[in-house]
């Protein structure tokens, strides 16, 4: 390695590292040895909201219907008796039209609120994430197949 004051940013990397086409080291962001683009923080913060979001839809819905019963109630005097004795009777509820007609549209809102495309994107593998590995596995191929997989990635590249 060079001493001079030009090439002082190379010092930190080894001697016979693997270099990115651009002669960077394959790793991400200055800091962050393995390889990551993102600190791990921030898997930690979605993968929560995540299962927020899978253990809250269920309890928004329940207390959609519980709200709509309420407000039934208060407009037709006896509504929810009348739901609980159809739910002893028949073991489900006889909704009527205008229960259907406020419950349907805020189940749909919901639905189409949710960021689905971005949760399954989350819980798709990212490349990023895997980059680590992958460097690892660089460094344990013998020179051969390391300058094999370069002459392979630059064909790629070129095209």
């Amino acid at each position: 390695m060079s001493r001079s004051p030009r090439f002082a940013s190379d010092r930190h990397r080894r001697r016979g590292a693997i270099r990115h086409r651009n002669n960077r080291l394959p790793h991400g962001k200055r800091g962050e040895r393995d390889g990551r683009t993102r600190p791990r923080a921030l898997d930690r913060e979605k993968t929560f909201n995540i299962y927020v979001l899978i253990f809250a839809a269920p309890i928004a819905v329940v207390l959609v219907l519980c709200i709509s019963v309420w407000a039934h109630d208060r407009l037709i005097p006896g509504f929810s008796s009348f739901i609980a004795d159809s739910l002893r009777r028949y073991g489900t509820a006889v909704l009527d039209r205008p229960t259907l007609l406020f419950v349907l549209p805020l189940t749909v809102l919901f639905i189409w609120s949710v960021p689905w495309e971005a949760i399954i994107a989350e819980l798709d593998e990212d490349e990023s994430t895997n980059s680590h590995v992958r460097g690892r596995q660089l460094r344990n191929l013998d020179k051969a197949n390391r300058e094999a997989y370069r002459k392979r990635n630059r064909r790629q590249r070129l095209h």
